[in-house]
């Protein structure tokens, strides 16, 4: 059992390292871990050629979303997923041969891109986890890094999370304020470190502003 005192990142990291993953967490296993302590539907702004996306749905996220400015990159990312489905299939095939009365997760068949910028998406659908990675805000500045993080919020479901990293320490409390969001908790990096005044890198969580501390307590999907 996890330790009982510890924040929401920290127990999603432990169910996730304790089934498949090292100690020395990047990006796409942080994210993940989230994501299935979330529950779908999930979005990736800036989700380029699907690094995180792909294997986040295979395990088991699904609906999950995808925007990204190049048609290039979608396409590539969705060469990417049916590549990696088929190789997860034929995991499973191998695992069935030995023990045949093994049961896996569905796989999605498909997921969902949609080419536009992530500083103006327009899309129906509420989720419940939306994930700004590889800095995406870095390279936006401005009026359109405002504008990106007030569409996230209204994006986001019920008990919904934002969570993106971004180079040095930038000012994101007042950042994210300005759009109606707050922090919920910041890492020095996806290790979940704690953020110190010297960090290079800051990942956050964040969530809607009008939800108060302790109000909703997220419950892990095994």
């Amino acid at each position: 059992m996890p330790p009982a005192e510890i924040s929401f990142a920290q127990r999603a990291l432990w169910q996730r390292t304790n089934d498949q993953c090292r100690g020395d967490l990047e990006d796409v296993p942080f994210f993940t871990a989230l994501a299935l302590a979330q529950g779908p539907p999930v979005l990736e702004l800036g989700c380029g050629a699907g690094r995180l996306l792909v294997p986040l749905a295979l395990s088991g996220v699904f609906p999950a979303v995808g925007l990204d400015r190049s048609a290039e990159a979608l396409a590539a990312a969705e060469r990417f997923f049916e590549q990696r489905r088929q190789v997860t299939l034929h995991c499973r095939d191998v695992v069935r041969e030995h023990l045949p009365e093994t049961e896996f997760p569905e796989l999605p068949e498909h997921l969902a891109w949609h080419l536009g910028d992530a500083a103006d998406f327009h899309l129906e659908q509420r989720f419940r986890l939306i994930c700004l990675c590889a800095n995406s805000l870095t390279y936006v500045q401005g009026a359109a890094r405002l504008s990106c993080l007030r569409c996230c919020r209204e994006h986001l479901a019920e008990g919904g999370l934002l969570a993106f990293s971004d180079y040095g320490r930038p000012p994101v409390e007042e950042q994210l304020a300005a759009a109606g969001l707050e922090v919920w908790e910041k890492f020095g990096w996806f290790d979940l470190r704690p953020w110190t005044e010297s960090a290079w890198h800051t990942v956050v969580l964040a969530r809607r502003r009008s939800g108060a501390p302790g109000q909703r307590t997220p419950t892990l999907r095994r």
